[in-house]
């Protein structure tokens, strides 16, 4: 089995950690994070010390350093970003100028909402909605429902469509 979670702000090991003190034992490689999937799907398409510019938390950040990319500002080949519970104006007008000046976006998920324990929260899709606005750009996304994060978790299990379920908690994920 594999976990796969569009919450691309947690390192790996977080999740290790919250499920441990809810009395469920996983592995590390039983976990597939959206930012993970992000760094490996562009590990694939760029070579290490590409520059990127990130808006997210410390999982997007940890994967794509781990995945060898420059964490970069400006004069970056890619602009991705995750949820990030300290947006400002700022981060979002560099991630714009970084898009309209080529950059390609990538979205670790599309989730416009999500549950927390004050109830329904800002997404990950709210940001890449404002984005998308200010830039005339369309992201590409990793995470749940879209096939590439589904792709990598089945290959962790060497499964197929035919023989893989995909249990969740929302419809649309």
């Amino acid at each position: 089995f594999v976990l796969a979670t569009n919450n691309s702000a947690s390192r790996v090991s977080q999740h290790v950690e919250k499920l441990a003190r809810m009395g469920v034992q996983v592995q590390e490689r039983e976990i597939l994070t959206s930012a993970l999937a992000t760094a490996s799907y562009l590990g694939s398409e760029a070579a290490a010390g590409t520059r990127v510019y990130t808006i997210g938390g410390e999982g997007i950040h940890h994967a794509l350093r781990e995945q060898g990319f420059t964490i970069s500002e400006s004069h970056v080949d890619y602009v991705v970003v995750g949820i990030d519970r300290e947006i400002s104006w700022e981060k979002l007008d560099i991630a714009t100028q970084n898009i309209r000046a080529g950059a390609m976006f990538v979205g670790t998920n599309p989730d416009v909402t999500f549950p927390s324990e004050r109830g329904i929260s800002i997404g990950n899709g709210a940001i890449l909605a404002a984005l998308q606005a200010a830039t005339g750009v369309q992201p590409l996304i990793i995470g749940k429902p879209h096939p590439m994060m589904y792709k990598q978790a089945m290959a962790r299990m060497q499964g197929t469509p035919d023989n893989t379920l995909a249990i969740g908690d929302r419809l649309e994920t």
